[in-house]
């Protein structure tokens, strides 16, 4: 292929770049974050790529950890980058802008190019950063009632425009060296920025979040309760100033979303939280009485220390498996192990239960 495309074009201008979107795992899956599903190889070759940097006389810088003990490479410097920045070398070893939207680090180990070049690479690849930046603050500053800036890029002697006009000065006083590593400082700094605007409402949203799921899983608690404990004997009070309240925070809820043009999304976010809790205060009787049933069955010191044993087995178990969604590249024998003793235990409840409840079993 590299040939043939060579043939075509004649001119040794051709740029190659191999890589992958994701890696694989022994059993043929991708979709967690083990290693070795994520990382993928980045080689290049061609016109203004830089040669592999060799070192004869022992193991070359970026074999550290291990991972690439068997590729035979040992004596070639291997340097990793982030899947972003991939983009980023593609647009300057094509010549052309930055893509929009792109937060890749243009990898200088891979190009060829004076300092000068680099460093001016660096600067550009910088200042498209930044300007993403300051678009996506003035659109976050435009809808928010209250907006708390960034502080390493607000006003004063830690401005972008004091930062670049310093660079620009490195540069042209032939700091080549020194005018990168300020640019790529200034781009992670930049980079941080917009993951301070990308998490700038996740402290509402989560609470909003959170609140919602806590109100299902409590109104469903009342359900079950009202059902099958209580045999549907209490009786909801709902009144005229509980409906209100509830009205009152939908309403400052909605308003603040529209303030800030929130997304669609946001608006069902902000929809369950005051009808479960609504509902939840309505039914509060049957919550009261579930209590005082379970705290009247529940007698004596070993049953205590019983139901407190079942409470810390069930959030240990509901733990693991957030914890394992979490952190995929958690040990696999840990995971094995808690589903050996999780599943049998499940299987051997159900069958308990269907035992004791045939025709419920039945009708399900």
């Amino acid at each position: 292929m590299t040939k043939l495309i060579d043939d075509f074009f004649g001119d040794g201008k051709t740029a190659f770049v191999f890589t992958a979107d994701h890696g694989m795992s022994d059993w043929g899956s991708h979709g967690d974050g083990n290693p070795d599903n994520t990382r993928t190889p980045l080689i290049a070759w061609g016109s203004g790529v830089a040669k592999p940097v060799i070192t004869v006389s022992e193991l070359a810088s970026g074999h550290d950890d291990g991972f690439s003990a068997d590729w035979g490479l040992d004596q070639v410097q291997r340097n990793d980058v982030d899947q972003a920045d991939v983009a980023a070398l593609m647009a300057y070893l094509a010549g052309l802008d930055f893509p929009v939207n792109s937060v890749g680090k243009i990898p200088l180990a891979y190009v060829t190019g004076d300092l000068k070049e680099k460093a001016e690479a660096a600067l550009a690849n910088a200042r498209g950063v930044l300007e993403m930046y300051r678009v996506k603050e003035e659109l976050k500053k435009r809808y928010q009632v209250r907006y708390t800036p960034y502080a390493p890029l607000s006003d004063g002697q830690l401005s972008v425009a004091h930062h670049v006009v310093d660079i620009k000065k490195a540069i042209d006083q032939g700091h080549f060296p020194q005018a990168i590593e300020m640019s790529q400082k200034l781009l992670h700094r930049g980079l941080d920025g917009l993951r301070y605007l990308q998490t700038y409402d996740w402290l509402f949203l989560r609470a909003l979040v959170t609140t919602g799921y806590l109100g299902w899983i409590t109104f469903a608690l009342t359900t079950v309760i009202d059902m099958h404990v209580l045999h549907g004997k209490t009786h909801t009070s709902r009144t005229l100033v509980t409906s209100a309240t509830f009205g009152v925070i939908s309403a400052v809820l909605f308003s603040l979303l529209i303030m800030r043009r929130a997304p669609v999304t946001y608006y069902a976010y902000a929809v369950f939280p005051p009808i479960f809790w609504e509902e939840i205060v309505a039914r509060r009787e049957a919550l009261i009485s579930g209590t005082r049933k379970l705290v009247r069955d529940v007698r004596g010191k070993p049953r205590t220390i019983l139901l407190g044993l079942q409470a810390l087995a069930f959030i240990a178990v509901l733990e693991l498996l957030v914890g394992n969604y979490l952190y995929q590249t958690w040990n696999p024998r840990l995971i094995h192990a808690s589903g050996t003793i999780i599943f049998p235990s499940c299987c051997l409840y159900y069958l308990l239960h269907i035992s004791l409840n045939l025709a419920l079993g039945l009708w399900w």
